[in-house]
């Protein structure tokens, strides 16, 4: 049971490498003719857009994230446009998990696009309709930013859904229920 985990976390991380070097291939041919950002500046904002989620402060917003940002998010079918919709959706997060940690696993930086590898570790605030203490749980997750005029323009945000539901109960693999 233990290799099978193992071979199917690892089947996992593959897949995200290798989806990670395609989108910078990509990346790379559509950005040949761009001006080329600093290596250190891309990472300094990307890693300004971890502190804000960790810390919450929204101060740094404005001088991280473009006024006219637009990220896309898996669970979205439209872009959210505008920093404004962004702070809500950070306040947000800050309000409901008790616990929120964002740990940089991986970053790739090509040109003006980097490619966040992170894991997320947060633990639901309790309700009153709560009987049990929440749980933590961790959640992995790629962040693909692409910075214009020194600033975060647009991101593209993909996480693992099914683990979260799965550390919530509500899910097993066929693996996991043929164990049992």
């Amino acid at each position: 049971m233990k290799q099978a985990k193992k071979f199917f976390e690892m089947f996992i991380i593959a897949g995200i490498y290798i989806g990670l070097s395609a989108i910078l291939y990509a990346c790379q041919q559509q950005n040949s003719t761009s001006v080329t950002i600093p290596r250190a500046e891309v990472e300094r904002l990307i890693m300004k857009s971890v502190d804000l989620f960790n810390t919450g402060d929204l101060r740094t917003v404005h001088g991280v994230y473009a006024p006219d940002f637009i990220r896309h998010e898996q669970e979205y079918a439209d872009p959210r446009i505008g920093v404004g919709l962004f702070k809500d959706h950070v306040k947000q997060l800050r309000e409901h998990f008790s616990e929120f940690s964002l740990t940089v696993y991986d970053l790739i930086i090509e040109n003006d696009t980097a490619v966040l590898h992170w894991i997320v570790k947060l633990k639901p605030k309790p309700t009153e309709e709560d009987s049990l203490p929440m749980k933590p749980h961790t959640v992995r997750g790629v962040t693909i930013s692409r910075i214009e005029n020194g600033q975060i323009a647009e991101q593209w945000v993909y996480y693992d859904s099914y683990s979260i539901v799965k550390q919530l109960g509500y899910g097993q693999s066929k693996m996991e229920q043929s164990a049992q």
